[in-house]
């Protein structure tokens, strides 16, 4: 269905008329079902999948595999019917296994991007209602704040300071104010329609109302939307370094190839046996499963994520996250609750204590009783502050008390009717009629409401803000007095007294305008001080736990917050950030002020010591990461504001919160947090040291089966033995047996000391210098014992058919127990326990089957070439497989034992 023609010159009236909906109700829920299914979601449409076809085509591509095809073609033409027909039927087979695994894994990442997708909080049923930004239908009422990404094309009905930056759709450089008169031009350019909101732009600063009048392919941006197909993604750090490994042993592949194929016809072979045989090798060399395996470990890696709500939005991120030096950590919500509750309040020159938990309508305020009279009066001004400076809303389901809004604000609601007062009627008698919106950067909130004929504004914020905007204050008197700078000290010292508690304070101030002769450049100057509130928002109890398992993985936790200093070390302390390294306290924080006071250079030198930084802005941050970076750390930063997503950007890991967060921040993160928890970020470092750790194990088992069966076909050419393995032989190990193990690798559990481990420095290779001396020595074991078991077999009267039969036999049986030597490169096995990876044990019994029934069934022993084995040659093949894990024990007790 078309949007609505022309909104912009039509009144509200008609457009709510025209969309059949109650600007007061919004739409009821079966209605927007309704739309929903008529107009359908409310997105852009993604970049085609490629089509089965399509994907057929790019397994089939693949060097390695058309080079089979080649093989097969030489085979059918030299009158090898039957191996054509099996080389054929495993590339089938393996293309098969590709496409379905490359399915599997965009089926997986496209549902991790609708876990990720954008809320928006619409009107339904009368109730505001957080719901997916893809449900949005036309007629919806939806609110809109700083930071929001404007999720549909709507009618403003009614802003506050509201501004949208346009730029990705006008190319407007600055944001524009928006409005909500009537434009009267029906030939509107799309810059100037300054009463729309468009889908894709960017809310800045202020809030509004509007009504959806376009979604989907219907929006302004939907009709530009065919240009975002014509992206590409680039390859991921990871993916390159993939690429470089594959092309180094297609290169060494060429070099071994070549010399067994010409070592092979010096010793008198015959030719086409020999250019199959030197095929199967170049196969066995490149483990040409990999990158499919590689992209199903990350894909489901992230899923494990997504359930413990860590949202990956890029690939890359993975791997960075096994690499991170340093977590910086917002305070409120991240590390604590975000759950407040307001405590205790100053009002009247004494303090009140305040009780009741959470936001249900139970307790009240204590107050001192010489003066009851005196500070319910002041309590009063002092609740109707916090209540006409909100928009939270509390509403009562399911018989329990729920927040609308932020949680600070919904907290001043609470304290206000413990206070006494009646929130309802609070609203209905005082009028807002505009507002200052609350930023980062100034730290304050103010309205002005009328009241029949008086005019009185409210602020709230910071205390040293607002204290400094005062001139009175209501004192013990519960009159108006000057705002003396003994009254000021009574104040900052309660103030202190609180934040030491770790209560997280605000001030409320107010100030009485005559009729409306106000100017907005003095609502928040010569105010009237009516007290403090100071609430708790208690470290969330997982966290001391979390940030000990940070620290002991050698990643500094340091906490970033807009809060006063005194409240930052409360709750540092708390979950044991400032856990001992002998440095003062005094050392280790540092206040926004003085960091404006210190050069790049001074920051970069105290960057290493600091632990926390209070009363910082969101622009603060960026200069934060610039000098942890620049002491060579990898810095995971939190944000959820608009302000954040420099910092996000430019950090190593961006980390947004999912549930404060605005869409900016998300827009911007690598990461986000479903649950805004800093356990969850160490969790997702944890799995993504794992989800490394894990591909350097499927890497390292495939290259070390390979590079086994190389040394024994090799070993036996040059010393004129012949193959111990036919050409059908190698492949099937390689392409089929082999697949399985490695996927199951790739879904090891961490190992006990993953977390025990320093960072893993950025860039390391895949294949590093340990690795690779492991897969030769290790690949040459499983080479040599596979030879000796042939030699032995031939030298002891066994015909070459039965001899190859051993071989093949002792190779396969030993790579899979290789599967388990491949969990850990120190681990004993014994440590790491049998049954903790039960995917790798079903994987390792599925590819046993499969062996087993090359021997076992008679049509298939005919094709690849085996015979039945005696009983004795079967203890014989089974106690020489099991020499591997011996052997790879031994070593790995011999350096454990090793001095570090």
């Amino acid at each position: 269905m078309a949007s609505v023609a022309r909104a912009w010159s039509q009144t509200v009236a008609d457009i709510v008329a025209g969309l059949g909906v109650d600007l007061g109700a919004g739409l009821s829920e079966s209605a927007a079902r309704q739309r929903l299914r008529q107009d359908g979601p409310n997105r852009l449409p993604d970049q085609p999948a490629p089509s089965l076809l399509a994907q057929v085509l790019e397994q089939a591509r693949q060097p390695l595999v058309l080079l089979l095809l080649a093989a097969a073609a030489v085979s059918f033409a030299a009158g090898e019917g039957i191996d054509a027909a099996v080389i054929a039927a495993i590339v089938v087979l393996n293309t098969a296994i590709g496409v379905t695994q490359q399915r599997r894994a965009e089926g997986a990442l496209a549902a991790l991007q609708a876990l990720a997708g954008p809320v928006s909080v619409a009107l339904r049923d009368g109730q505001w209602q957080a719901v997916p930004a893809e449900t949005l239908v036309r007629g919806d009422v939806i609110r809109l704040e700083a930071g929001d990404r404007v999720p549909a094309d709507c009618r403003l009905v009614s802003v506050v300071g509201f501004r949208v930056d346009e730029a990705p759709l006008t190319g407007e450089s600055e944001p524009v104010d928006k409005l909500t008169d009537v434009l009267p031009d029906n030939e509107l350019p799309l810059a100037d329609r300054d009463n729309l909101a468009f889908m894709g732009t960017t809310a800045v600063a202020g809030r509004a109302r509007g009504i959806v009048i376009a979604t989907g392919m219907d929006t302004e941006v939907g009709r530009i939307a065919g240009l975002l197909r014509e992206t590409t993604k680039a390859p991921t750090p990871l993916e390159r370094q993939l690429g470089q490994l594959g092309r180094s042993l297609g290169l060494l592949a060429l070099i071994l190839v070549a010399g067994v194929f010409a070592a092979g016809l010096l010793r008198g072979l015959s030719l086409v046996p020999m250019f199959l045989l030197s095929v199967s090798l170049a196969v066995a060399v490149v483990p040409e499963g990999l990158p499919t395996i590689v992209i199903m470990v990350l894909a489901l890696g992230v899923q494990r994520m997504a359930k413990r709500n860590a949202i990956i939005r890029r690939l890359p991120a993975v791997e960075t996250l096994g690499a991170a030096s340093v977590v910086c950590s917002d305070k409120t919500g991240t590390l604590t609750q975000n759950a407040m509750a307001v405590r205790t309040a100053s009002a009247a020159g004494a303090v009140h204590t305040v009780q009741g938990d959470g936001y249900e309508p139970l307790g009240e305020v204590l107050t001192p009783p010489d003066q009851a009279g005196v500070y319910r009066r002041v309590l009063a001004v002092l609740a109707a502050g916090g209540v006409l400076a909100s928009d939270a809303e509390l509403r009562r389901e399911g018989g329990q008390t729920l927040a609308i809004g932020d949680p600070t604000e919904a907290a001043l609601l609470a304290f206000a009717s413990r206070a006494g007062a009646d929130i309802g009627e609070l609203r209905r008698r005082w009028e807002r009629v505009h507002e200052v919106p609350f930023t980062s950067e100034r730290k304050l909130m103010s309205t002005i409401c009328t009241m029949g004929g008086s005019v009185r504004s409210f602020t709230k914020g910071a205390p040293d803000l607002v204290m400094d905007r005062c001139t009175a204050w209501l004192g013990p008197t519960g009159e108006r007095e000057s705002f003396s700078a003994s009254a000021r000290a009574v104040m900052a010292a309660n103030q202190r007294d609180f934040a030491g508690q770790g209560l997280r304070v605000l001030a409320v101030a107010y100030r009485d305008w005559q009729n409306e002769d106000w100017r907005r450049e003095d609502i928040e100057q010569g105010l009237t001080l009516a007290g403090l509130i100071a609430m708790a928002d208690p470290p969330r109890p997982e966290v001391p736990s979390a940030v000990a398992e940070a620290q002991r993985a050698g990643i500094r936790v340091v906490m970033i917050t807009g809060d006063h200093r005194d409240t930052a070390l409360a709750i540092a302390d708390q979950v044991g950030i400032l856990r001992g390294d002998g440095q003062t306290v005094s050392e280790r924080v540092l206040s926004g002020p003085e960091l404006e006071g210190l050069s790049r250079e001074e920051l970069i030198a105290r960057a290493g010591e600091l632990a926390i930084y209070a009363r910082v802005s969101p622009e603060h941050k960026l200069r934060i990461v610039d000098a942890l970076q620049s002491q060579g750390d990898i810095v995971a930063m939190t944000g959820d504001g608009v302000n954040d997503a420099p910092a996000l950007k430019r950090s190593d890991i961006g980390v947004a919160m999912g549930i404060t967060g605005t869409d900016v921040a998300k827009g911007a993160a690598d990461m986000v947090l479903a649950d805004d928890n800093f356990a969850t970020i160490v969790a997702a470092v944890r799995e993504g040291r794992t989800i490394f750790a894990n591909i350097r194990k499927a890497v390292f088992y495939l290259l070390s089966c390979n590079a086994g069966e190389l040394a024994a076909v090799l070993g036996a050419i040059l010393a004129g033995l012949g193959s111990p393995l036919s050409a059908l032989q190698i492949l099937w190990l390689n392409l089929v047996t082999d697949g399985p193990p490695a996927l199951g690798l790739g879904l090891e559990p961490p190992e006990p000391n993953v977390m025990l481990q320093p960072p893993r420095p950025i860039g390391a290779r895949v294949l590093d210098a340990r690795t690779t001396v492991a897969v030769v020595w290790q690949g040459l074991a499983i080479g040599g014992i596979a030879l000796a078991l042939f030699a032995w077999a031939l030298a002891a009267g066994r015909d070459e058919v039965t001899a190859r039969t051993m071989a093949f036999l002792s190779v396969s049986l030993t790579q899979l127990i290789q599967a388990m030597n491949a969990r850990s490169l120190d681990q004993s096995l014994f440590v790491l326990g049998l049954g903790r990876n039960r995917t790798l044990l079903v994987a390792i019994a599925l590819s046993a089957l499969l062996t087993l029934a090359i021997v076992a069934l008679p049509p298939l022993r005919a094709v690849f070439g085996t015979v039945p084995l005696s009983s004795p040659d079967w203890v014989r093949v089974v106690a020489a497989s099991l020499l591997i894990f011996p052997l790879v024990e031994a070593v790995k007790a011999a350096r454990r034992r090793r001095p570090a």
